[in-house]
C-alpha cells in the first residue's frame, strides 16, 4: 500500500514523497521495512542524465587519449575544417576519403609526399583527428610519426653508402666474407 507523505519533497520539482509500506514476515514475526520514494520521475531522469554524462566523459577521455598519439603541439588543432582546400584540392579529397573509409578496407594505406609546407602534416593530423572522433569505437590506439623520426637512420645509412661506388657497398645479407672490388 502506498500513501503520500507531505514531510519529504523532491528537490527538483517539489512533489511530495510517497511512503511504500513493506512488511516482511520472518520467523513468525512481521518486520516493518517501509521506505519513502519520490512520487515523480525526477530521480530516474537525473540518473539517466548522469549515465549519459558519464558515457560522454568516457568517450571524450578515449578521444583525448587517441589524439595524444605523438602529434606535435604545433599541429594539435589541425583538422579538415581548417585546411585551406584550394591549395591542395586533390590531396584534401584523397585524405578525407581515406579517413571516411577507414576500417572498411584493412589493406588500404596512404603515403603523403611533397615539399615542405604543402600541408602533408596538416592532412595527416586531420586524418588522425577524424578517426579519433568518429571511428573511436573501431580502434584502441593511434600512433602518429613523421618520416624523419623513423627513417633518419635509414636515410643516413643510404647517404653514407651512396657516397661509395655501388659494387663496394652492396653486400648480400648471406655473405659473411668481405669482398673488395676495384
Amino acid at each position: 500500500m502506498k500513501t503520500i507523505s507531505s514531510k519529504k519533497k523532491c528537490r527538483s520539482c517539489g512533489s511530495p514523497y510517497r511512503t511504500v509500506n513493506q512488511v516482511i514476515p520472518l520467523f513468525g514475526k512481521e518486520y516493518d521495512k517501509s521506505y519513502q520514494e519520490p512520487s515523480c520521475n525526477c530521480m530516474k531522469i537525473e540518473e539517466e542524465r548522469q549515465a549519459k554524462k558519464m558515457a560522454g566523459q568516457r568517450v571524450a577521455a578515449k578521444i583525448r587519449r587517441l589524439k595524444d598519439c605523438g602529434i606535435n603541439d604545433r599541429f594539435k588543432d589541425k583538422t579538415f575544417s581548417n585546411f585551406i582546400r584550394q591549395r591542395q584540392p586533390d590531396a584534401y579529397d584523397t585524405c578525407r576519403g581515406y579517413a571516411r573509409s577507414f576500417g572498411k578496407n584493412k589493406k588500404e594505406s596512404l603515403l603523403l609526399t611533397g615539399l615542405a609546407g604543402t600541408g602533408k602534416t596538416h592532412l595527416a593530423v586531420a586524418i588522425a583527428d577524424y578517426i579519433a572522433r568518429l571511428k573511436h569505437r573501431m580502434i584502441d590506439k593511434i600512433i602518429f610519426t613523421t618520416v624523419p623520426d623513423d627513417l633518419t637512420p635509414v636515410f643516413n645509412t643510404v647517404l653514407n653508402l651512396a657516397s661509395r661506388p655501388f659494387l663496394n657497398w652492396y653486400q648480400p645479407p648471406w655473405s659473411q666474407e668481405q669482398v673488395a672490388y676495384s
